[in-house]
């Protein structure tokens, strides 16, 4: 105890030790303190250390010694055969034919046979249980121990460095994040856990073998032939008689008062003390003697009062000798009723002991008994049909039992009649009358038969408890003249129900529900089951599809007749024989079949439950329908029918959700008529009443598809938001049957020991092309939205109010709230790429990004782009595995810039890309003309937002490179409009002859660049005018960029420049005269 609460202390002590380092850390001065790797390193690795390092520690003591014990009990398993050896060489010497009382059949023969065998199989039992079963070697251990070592020694040397710089240093070193990494595999709690149960099993085994050592000796003894129970019990109240007729004599001698004066001194009292001492040495040589209570009564009752000092002194000390036989008596009676405990099992009452007599002749009371035995089980099994409603089985009863068409009324009737013959006689056998109401009990009543029936439950139990009373009664006076009473296990033994007939008729019935469930599902579901899941030697039937229906209503009819037969090998040959390519009258005539297979199903599984609960009843064991359809041959093909139907399932729903979220109708070449946006709701509603009332998604498919190709486009907001709101109501759905699907997929994955391929699964529905045509829409114009989020956020433009839909709110939101929703929605599409809200709320923020952002602001809002561009990478990746499976389903590659122009945002989304390009058009023309011209955009005139540096020429030629190659890349990149505006704000100023040369050289260049953005900006138009019908005042557009009044300016200046000097050189050429050359500017020559 003072070792447990050391180490107790200790362990807190280490605790708050390390807590005070990882808090001192987190307080010290210095570059830790900001340090959140080091932080985080310190404190998992202190983690680590108390929760792996001294786990792993303890458990490995704690293997070692449980192994030390385990090897010690097992080097003495071979003690207890040589014991068992002896006990069958006293028990006739045949270990197949152990007497007991020199008998076989004798009571405690069965005792005594499993004592001998229980010895003998002690040593294999023991070796056994002390058998340690773990996956790892010592070696391993040692390893693991080394390791763990390793990582401690790693983490003190952290820990006793006392500046906190070199602690960060330590924490992040390579050295402790290998050791520390190399010891998360380790576990071996598990294996502690193994050794612990098997040490405990071990124990258990050598102390059960103990015990049985100590029961062999009982047992020899108990096993004489003499003793019969019977007799011993006659033999034990002799015995308890001479007991306590010898302590009455004890008193008597011991004083002469204790004698009867009026009983004649018929011993002297010389020859009292010899007379005592015969009685008493006769009950020590015979406790069981049946004179010794006469004699001692009558001595104790003769004691003479009036003898000589000397004679009294010899008839007192005669007290020793009697107390000897008391003591022999009493012992004896304890060793009587040990044996007889062994032969029968209990230890006898005082009243059974005084009733005891010789054994009489008990034939007939048996066999009243056995009547009563037999007819309070026939009303328990009556008590049971009659709670649980069903009817049982004929062949479970005895042989002979036959079935009644009896009415519901006649039935209520005959359980009266029947339970007055029990009444009047219960020791007459009335069983097979009793079952025949069990096996015949009416199934159609009306409600007020069926309660009738039921009423009649209160006086059946009422019998069975009045003859469990006479049982007991009976059975009281049989063991009261025999000593022993008639065993109920063996004389219903004798008339038990056909257990394996039973179950086997059980697992019957749980085989063709589960067939014929899967025929329904695959009509309902309109697909067979797999063929590749076909069972080895069964051949796959080629049915027709007029065929079909007649194939199915023969298999219908033969359940109708008879339930109870074997129907998994014909309806799983149906389900996987569901044709294809049929008719739609065809079609329509195989679906009409499902409710009839319904039914079926119905009435197998009514008999499967019924049968069910008999078998619980009868057999007291729990049928797991799970084990029985593991062990089918069919097993595969009905789980992979199952995962099948919840994944289509699943998808179309999905589908539907998506078209019902972002506003879109699934495309199809069959034909579905619009619904109405009234009618939208009231069919989504049907929809999820079905999937509530069937058991399976089979038959949801197409009603769910036809939905999402028949969604009306044009609400109005309140239709739209009531559309809207079944989108939760449908999500609810799907994660019910996400997990099922999982768990189908986990049970498949076990039967076939390969995993699951639910895109291959799905890739066989009839809507797949609808299906992965949407899919590559939705994501598409996902990742279309957030790249106009992006150049949103990017440029600081938000896209033009006018160019949005009707429904979505274009007002400007504040910072705070625009930065929160754009997180949300970066976060949403990295986790859920092909979420259907994307676009509409990437394009809604986009439409509402707030105006007059600081420069801070805006340092913010960019900081943003990380976090959009993963989620558009994470798209991206996305939309490329459904362009692969699109182009598998339709063997054709997919055009985006076709579906893209199907999205209701395209129109605000081109202009948009058209205003971006356009404004760096403008600022590409202008950077231009600064070069050309060697005039800078006027400071005064630049955004607030915009901070003017000066630049050096190198630099700035390095730019306009950088810059070339941006536009070569991505002529539409929004970020060309800043990056030129800036060079055209930070001309260098001064520049040499060579320089200003050379900038005249990349303005040529840069020429070259605005024509590929013109190409670009030219495209865009005539998508608008495509779409609208009618073009775009770029002027208005150019008007929106935060440089326009820069832009005009310079332009302004540059024509008020141009004309003062074709005034001038009007002016020289009108006067002859040229300009004094003296005040030209430097390098013009």
């Amino acid at each position: 105890m003072k070792k447990k609460n050391s180490e107790r202390r200790k362990s807190e002590a280490n605790k708050r030790k390390n807590k005070q380092r990882a808090t001192n850390m987190k307080q010290a001065d210095g570059s830790c303190n900001s340090d959140v790797t080091c932080l985080q390193n310190a404190v998992k690795y202190l983690d680590q250390h108390r929760f792996k390092v001294t786990n792993f520690k303890a458990q490995r003591q704690r293997i070692k010694k449980f192994l030390k014990i385990i090897e010690s009990k097992k080097k003495k398993g071979n003690e207890f055969s040589p014991i068992a050896v002896r006990l069958t060489d006293a028990s006739g010497g045949n270990s197949s034919n152990i007497l007991c009382q020199g008998l076989t059949e004798a009571p405690g023969s069965g005792t005594l046979r499993d004592i001998i065998k229980s010895l003998f199989e002690c040593e294999q039992s023991i070796t056994d249980k002390c058998a340690v079963q773990v996956d790892i070697t010592e070696d391993q251990l040692v390893e693991f121990e080394q390791s763990i070592d390793k990582f401690a020694a790693a983490l003190q040397d952290c820990q006793d460095k006392t500046d906190i710089s070199q602690q960060c240093t330590c924490f992040k070193s390579d050295e402790i994040e290998s050791a520390s990494l190399s010891i998360v595999p380790i576990n071996i709690v598990l294996i502690s856990q193994d050794v612990a149960r098997a040490k405990k099993e071990c124990v258990n085994a050598f102390a059960s073998c103990r015990k049985l050592q100590d029961k062999s000796l009982e047992a020899m003894i108990a096993c004489k032939p003499a003793n019969d129970p019977n007799l011993l019990k006659y033999y034990l109240k002799l015995a308890e008689a001479n007991k306590g007729a010898l302590n009455s004599l004890s008193s008597a001698v011991q004083s002469p008062s204790m004698g009867s004066r009026k009983v004649r001194q018929a011993v002297s009292c010389e020859d009292y003390p010899t007379s005592v001492t015969e009685v008493a040495n006769l009950a020590i040589s015979t406790p069981n003697s049946e004179t010794v209570a006469t004699q001692a009564t009558n001595l104790a009752a003769s004691r003479p009062s009036s003898c000589s000092e000397s004679v009294e002194v010899s008839i007192v000390a005669t007290v020793e000798v009697i107390e000897t036989a008391v003591i022999i008596v009493n012992a004896y009676t304890t060793s009587i009723s040990k044996e007889i405990q062994f032969i029968t099992g209990t230890t006898p009452t005082p009243v059974q002991v005084d009733q005891a007599t010789p054994p009489a002749n008990t034939a007939e009371l048996e066999a009243n008994i056995k009547a009563v035995i037999i007819n309070t089980r026939s009303l328990e099994v009556l008590t049971f049909s009659i709670k649980s409603e069903i009817r049982i089985s004929v062949e479970i009863l005895p042989e002979g039992t036959a079935a009644v068409e009896y009415s519901c009324d006649d039935y209520a009737t005959t359980i009266d009649k029947i339970l007055a013959l029990v009444s009047g006689s219960p020791t007459s056998d009335i069983s097979s009358d009793i079952n025949t109401l069990s096996v015949s009990r009416p199934l159609s009543c009306t409600d007020s038969q069926f309660e009738q029936i039921s009423s009649k439950l209160t006086t059946v139990e009422s019998a069975v408890v009045s003859l469990q009373a006479t049982l007991s009664t009976l059975q009281t006076e049989l063991e009261t003249i025999s000593g022993s009473t008639v065993s109920a296990t063996e004389v219903l033994a004798s008339i038990a129900v056909a257990q394996d007939a039973l179950i086997k008729k059980s697992n019957t019935l749980i085989l063709s529900y589960q067939a014929i469930e899967s025929l329904k599902m695959s009509i309902s579901f309109g697909y067979p089951i797999a063929s590749a899941t076909l069972p080895a030697g069964v051949d796959l039937e080629t049915i027709s599809c007029a065929d079909f229906p007649t194939k199915v209503e023969e298999l219908t009819s033969l359940v109708a007749s008879d339930p109870s037969q074997e129907f998994e090998s014909t309806a799983f040959g149906l389900a996987y024989a569901v044709p294809a390519g049929c008719t739609a009258e065809e079609e329509s005539a195989i679906a009409a079949k499902a409710s009839g297979v319904g039914a079926a199903v119905q009435t197998v599984d009514v008999l499967k439950k019924s049968v069910g609960l008999e078998v619980v009843f009868f057999t007291e064991t729990d049928v797991t329908e799970e084990t029985v359809l593991d062990a089918s041959a069919f097993a595969q093909g009905a789980v992979t029918l199952r995962v099948a139907v919840v994944s289509i399932g699943i998808q179309s729903i999905q589908t539907l959700e998506a078209s019902l979220a972002a506003g879109y109708r699934v495309a199809s070449s069959l034909e579905a008529a619009e619904l109405s946006c009234s009618e939208l709701p009231t069919k989504v509603d049907e929809l999820l009443a079905f999937i509530s009332a069937e058991t399976s998604l089979a038959g949801v498919e197409t009603m769910a598809m036809m939905i999402a190709m028949s969604r009306p486009l044009s609400c109005s907001a309140e239709d739209e938001a009531t559309i809207v709101e079944k989108v939760t109501l449908i999500n609810d759905v799907i994660k019910v049957n996400v997990d099922l699907q999982k768990s189908l997929s986990t049970k498949l994955e076990g039967i076939t020991g390969s995993a699951v391929s639910l895109t291959e699964v799905t890739s066989v529905s009839k809507f797949i092309i609808s299906i992965v045509t949407f899919k590559l829409s939705i994501i598409s114009f996902g990742i279309q939205a957030m790249e106009s989020l992006l150049t949103a956020v990017t440029t600081g433009y938000a896209i033009a109010a006018d160019a949005a839909p009707s429904n979505v709110d274009t007002t400007a939101l504040s910072f705070d709230v625009y930065t929160t929703k754009v997180d949300e929605v970066a976060a949403t599409a990295l986790s859920e790429p092909m979420s259907s809200v994307i676009e509409s709320l990437s394009l809604s923020l986009a439409f509402s990004q707030p105006v007059s952002l600081s420069t801070e602001e805006m340092g913010i809002l960019k900081e943003k782009n990380v976090a959009i561009s993963q989620a558009i990478v994470s798209m991206k990746t996305q939309q490329e595995a459904i362009l692969a499976e699109f182009e598998g389903v339709t063997g054709s590659s997919a055009s985006l810039e076709t579906i893209l122009k199907e999205s209701k945002f395209i129109s605000s989304v081109i202009t948009f890309k058209l205003t971006i390009v356009s404004f760096s058009l403008q600022a590409m023309e202008s950077l231009v003309s600064v070069i050309v011209s060697g005039y800078s955009l006027p400071a005064d005139k630049a955004p607030a937002s915009l901070e003017v540096t000066e630049m050096k020429s190198t630099e700035y030629i390095v730019m306009l490179d950088e810059l070339a190659a941006l536009i070569s890349e991505s002529p539409s990149d929004p970020a060309i409009e800043l990056k030129a505006i800036m060079l055209a704000f930070t001309l260098p100023a001064s520049l040499s002859t060579e320089e200003t040369a050379a900038l005249k050289e990349k303005s040529s260049a840069l020429s070259s660049s605005i024509e590929s953005i013109k190409t670009v900006q030219e495209t865009f138009a005539l998508e608008i005018k495509d779409i609208s019908g009618a073009a775009v005042s770029l002027e208005e557009i150019l008007s929106s960029s935060v440089f326009a009044s820069s832009v005009t300016s310079f332009k302004l200046s540059i024509i008020s420049f141009s004309i003062q000097a074709m005034e001038s050189l009007l002016a020289v050429l009108s006067s002859g005269y040229a300009m004094p050359a003296q005040g030209a500017p430097e390098g013009l020559t």
